[in-house]
């Protein structure tokens, strides 16, 4: 995610999301979502047949399972 959001280690280690005097801000640009894709959760043993994995259908930034 911090590479979709363009946040650096480097440049943004630390800055607060909430602080008035932080330059790092989480902002509504009135992107709207077309398709949720929901599948079981990757890299995991426990309950890792459970569908609780939620993305971006399509998002270049999601994680493929591994085989």
């Amino acid at each position: 995610m911090a590479d979709a959001l363009e946040i650096t280690r480097e440049r943004d280690n630390g800055k607060s999301l909430v602080s008035a005097r932080s330059d790092l801000r989480v902002a509504d640009d009135g992107y709207r979502v077309r398709r949720v894709a929901v599948t079981p959760r990757i890299g995991i043993v426990k309950s890792a047949e459970q569908p609780l994995r939620y993305f971006i259908a399509g998002n270049a930034f999601v994680s493929a399972r591994r085989s």
